[in-house]
This record gives C-alpha cells, structure tokens and sequence, in this order.
C-alpha cells in the first residue's frame, strides 16, 4: 500500500511538474501552384498543373528544472502524402553548452544539412515532383530514425553525434514495442556546423553510416562538406557529398564497391528589401551514372511583409544519369510562417 501511495505521489508530481512547462505553437503554410513534365529523351509527357499544400504545426514546452537541466519537448503534425499525424518528436536536456536527448527529424539532424543558400528555402531535388531528380545531399540519412544524440555548442560552431539502434524505426507510437519496426542494422551520424569564428560563415561537415538488409553487414555511408558566405546582398556556397557502397542510380541501396558523388552551387542576390534573386546548379555522377545528371534552378521571391511569395524554374539533363533526358518545371509557391 505505501508503495502505491508512493509511486502515486510521485506520479502526480510529475504530472504537476510538466504542467507548468509554458506551451508554445508555432508553423508553417505553403501553397504550391506547378506545372511540370516526366523528362524523356524524345517529348517529354506533360503532366499539367496542380496545387498542392503542405502545413506544418509544432507543438513545444520549455522547462527550467530544479537539478538546473533545462527541458524542451514538442512534435509536429505536418501534412503531406502519407502524413497528417504527429511526428518529429524530442525530447532534450541541456546544461549550458551541451545538449542530449532523443528526437527524430529534429534537433540532432546533422546528416541532413544542406548549406548551399536559397531563396524559397527548398534545396534544388525539392522542385516539382515529376521531374525525378535523383540529385542530392541527404540521400541516406538517419535523421528520420528514432535515435538519441548530443550536441556541444562552443565559440566556433557546434559538435553534433547521433546513434539509431534500429534505422528502420521512424514510427512515433511504436511505445517501446521492438516488434513496432522491421529488423535492421543501426546508424550513426556525427559533424560540425558553424561559421569558424569568421563573420557570414557558415560550413558544414559530416559523415554517417548505416547498415541496411535486415541486421546484416550491408553498410553504406556518405561524407558531405559545405560552406556558404554572405557578404552584403549577396550569399553564395558550395557542398560536395560522397557516397560509399551504393549507385548513383539508386542512392540509399546497397552496391559493394558502388560510389557516387553529389555536388552543388548556389547564389541569391538581394536586389531590393523586398525582391531576392537566386541560382542554384547541381549535378550528380558516379557508378550507374551514363552521364552526368545536371540541374539548374532560378528563383525570383517577393517578401509580403510577412508571408513569401517565389517563382522558380527548374531543369534536368540527363534526369537518372541517362543521357538525353531532360524536363523542365515551374512553380509558384506562397508561404506564411506564424
């Protein structure tokens, strides 16, 4: 009985401690009208014009604990495809510089950095769908796994590493139930992000492994390093990622003894307070590559004073590493943050 009484006590503390965490809601609203087409290497088919949607809410808590750990938790609801549900949940604590905890999609997701700047800020493989663009730096990844990780901020930059046990376990109410996720091997992910001490720096460096084919010793990876820099109106950058063990056609999958490479560049000129200008160019080559895949992107963006309105035009050559296919796309979107 006293036991009850106990674990009821501190049951209900809990609970009254976690009550006086202050809620926050942020998100996001982004509508997307595009027309594109399947590339092809004789008539590309013309696939129309959609509107599409895509909405994000994050819910999150902040708490000063009385062992002096401060507490943040939250998750999203994010729409999309196959979503509209929770995700992206952390779970986190920190004491001064250093950050540990659990999360998924968020907070530890150094293997998913993309510094080449944007005007719309989507990377170049983002564009319309139809296009298929086989391009990019976060082609294998544990970021979307349950994972725990630890972050140490310092002066320059900050040190991130992160562990998966069960890369295939990217569900958040599996609820401790191993069976939840299909066997597979784990994953680990670590790097630096930040401006060296250099004013309008901004570089990136990581490198991650992860075993794929169900608990065996298929293991592939990627190194990636990047740097952007702002000087005025002006931010240009470049990122080269390398994958190990897997085909440029089919990045992600395991091919011993495969590699490709991925390389980008990009540059946004802010032409007034309101109109932004922006290229980016990408390019993708290695084992299942005939020919170089190479895109090209230009944006124009107009800042509503609160909401961002962008146009962009996209091009693939060689869409998939195949000579002569290619496809255009073009896509206005409207986003609001709130």
């Amino acid at each position: 009985m006293k036991k009850l009484i106990l674990s009821t006590t501190l049951a209900s503390a809990m609970l009254f401690g976690a009550a006086q965490a202050e809620p926050k809601m942020s998100g996001t609203l982004e509508m997307t009208l595009g027309s594109g087409e399947h590339p092809a290497s004789s008539t590309p088919v013309n696939d129309g014009t959609t509107i599409g949607w895509e909405a994000n809410l994050s819910v999150s808590s902040s708490k000063e604990l009385d062992s002096g750990l401060t507490l943040k938790m939250g998750a999203n609801v994010e729409s999309g495809a196959t979503r509209d549900t929770f995700d992206a949940p952390y779970m986190t604590f920190t004491s001064g510089n250093t950050t540990f905890g659990f999360a998924q999609d968020t907070v530890f997701t150094i293997d998913d950095s993309t510094i080449v700047p944007s005007v719309d800020g989507n990377n170049i493989e983002d564009a319309n769908k139809s296009l298929g663009i086989k391009f990019g730096h976060n082609k294998n990844t544990i970021h979307d796994s349950n994972l725990m990780g630890l972050t140490q901020k310092t002066d320059v930059g900050s040190f991130t590493i992160a562990y998966s046990p069960k890369v295939s376990d990217s569900a958040m109410g599996n609820d401790s139930d191993p069976e939840e996720a299909a066997k597979s091997g784990s994953g680990t992910a670590y790097g630096f992000k930040g401006n060296l001490g250099v004013e309008g720096l901004n570089a990136v460096v990581y490198k991650n492994t992860l075993t794929t084919g169900s608990l065996s010793t298929k293991e592939i990876g990627s190194t990636s390093i990047g740097a952007s820099y702002n000087f005025g109106s002006i931010t240009v950058g470049a990122q080269q990622t390398d994958y190990d063990d897997q085909s440029g056609a089919a990045l992600g999958t395991y091919a011993s003894g495969s590699s490709a490479e991925g390389k980008s560049l990009a540059a946004t000129f802010a032409a007034t307070d309101q109109i932004s200008l922006g290229i980016q160019y990408a390019e993708l080559s290695g084992t299942g590559i005939t020919k170089t895949e190479e895109t090209t992107a230009f944006t124009v963006g107009y800042d509503l004073g609160g909401a961002l309105v962008s146009v962009r035009q996209t091009s693939v050559d060689n869409q998939g590493g195949t000579s002569g296919v290619d496809g255009e796309a073009i896509e206005l979107r409207i986003k609001q943050a709130f």
